[in-house]
């Protein structure tokens, strides 16, 4: 019953400890190129309106947001290293991988549990 207790307890401990999910993992951009994407929420409906920054060096170097379909498009992004930060909805940043011509954004965002409100229906 004690161990039942205590695993209980780091459960709960461990969940509101849980990472804010809404800053990305670094992605670097090797040459010049465009960066542009399409932003769904998890039922794969468009996020209008969504506000992002991008940040290099821990900075905000430019504030986006998404049109009525869910796109964004920064044009030409530089050489550097990168991170992008969801601002204004509870979505956990995209996930970012690039190569040498061209990054991939995925589409689909989870939700952030760290900043999600609860919704109670009566």
């Amino acid at each position: 019953m004690r161990v039942l207790a205590l695993s209980a307890i780091l459960l709960l401990a461990t969940r509101a400890l849980a990472a804010d999910c809404s800053i990305s993992k670094p992605f670097t951009v090797e040459a010049s190129q465009r960066f542009d994407g399409l932003l769904k929420d998890p039922a794969g409906q468009f996020i209008p309106g969504l506000g992002l920054e991008l940040l290099e060096s821990g900075r905000v170097v430019r504030q986006f947001r998404t049109d009525n379909e869910g796109k964004f498009d920064l044009g030409l992004l530089q050489a550097g290293s990168y991170k992008i930060r969801i601002v204004s909805q509870p979505f956990c940043a995209p996930k970012i991988s690039c190569g040498r011509s061209s990054c991939t954004v995925s589409q689909v965002l989870r939700l952030n549990e760290k900043k999600a409100k609860p919704v109670t229906i009566q």
